[in-house]
């Protein structure tokens, strides 16, 4: 088995891109989810309640992160990839947990606003900000961004070409927002794991990822259906949950080998 994609979602639930690297950190790959849409309260915003947030492009861009607006290749702002200097703490939520953020820029605020249609603030995870993954997934010391629960993501390949084998009209990967893609793998094989190693790092596998109404947003036109969720329970359905992909955790506890990296290509290792 080995990886075919890498993709990084740089803002929590816009557009992400794909890599040929990626360094990997205890919070995922670097730059994941490390900025987040936010209300002025502070709770966060996903596609569940905007799905336009789909059609925001990312881009690394030297030392910015570059954001497109949705269908406006001529809007875009550049975000220093460097923490916010001299900007307001501000206390955000995400699911359950209670994070603090950095505010990033008034100026993209009003961008995301006016683009989003709603008002929001751009906020930011610095590295002194420790969110612990919880208890239950026996990550000890683990630690996420602003993803939902643990930091990254892995399916197959196989696991899709046997969802679309089922459906009327197939779905592209991007529905499921993975970090990592797997080749040669077998149907749904990632979801038995409980170690895997990419190249040189080392993953603990802290759960399948269990799928919410997010899948059915088609992640090129923000258009909302009922697939591929439909088809996956009737088949997929276990516990009044429906588990697509398996979600993984750092294991190097103790890290001496340089830049931890991962590229297209590396082998995967059960």
């Amino acid at each position: 088995m080995r990886i075919s994609q890498i993709i990084t979602y740089p803002i929590k639930s816009l557009g992400g891109f794909q890599q040929t690297t990626a360094v990997v950190t205890p919070q995922g790959l670097q730059f994941d989810r490390r900025w987040m849409l936010v209300t002025p309260e502070g709770k966060f915003l996903t596609q569940r309640t905007f799905p336009r947030m789909a059609l925001f492009k990312t881009a690394l861009s030297g030392d910015y992160l570059k954001v497109t607006a949705p269908n406006q290749l001529d809007s875009f702002i550049e975000i220093p990839l460097e923490a916010p200097k001299e900007q307001p703490a501000k206390m955000v939520e995400v699911w359950a947990s209670d994070v603090m953020a950095l505010q990033v820029n008034p100026e993209f605020d009003t961008w995301f606003s006016r683009h989003l249609g709603t008002e929001c603030q751009l906020v930011y995870m610095p590295e002194e900000s420790k969110r612990p993954i919880k208890a239950k997934y026996n990550i000890p010391n683990g630690v996420v961004s602003f993803a939902d629960s643990n930091p990254i993501l892995i399916i197959g390949e196989a696991s899709l070409n046997d969802l679309n084998n089922r459906l009327e009209s197939p779905v592209e990967m991007n529905r499921f927002r993975p970090n990592l893609v797997v080749e040669g793998s077998v149907p749904y094989g990632e979801e038995e794991w409980q170690q895997v190693s990419v190249g040189p790092v080392h993953f603990r596998v802290a759960k399948a990822c269990t799928r919410c109404k997010m899948i059915t947003i088609n992640q090129s036109t923000a258009a909302v259906g009922q697939e591929p969720l439909k088809t996956l329970a009737t088949y997929k359905a276990k516990n009044n949950q429906i588990d697509f992909g398996v979600l993984v955790a750092w294991a190097n506890e103790e890290w001496s080998g340089g830049t931890p990296m991962i590229s297209l290509g590396d082998e995967v290792v059960v």
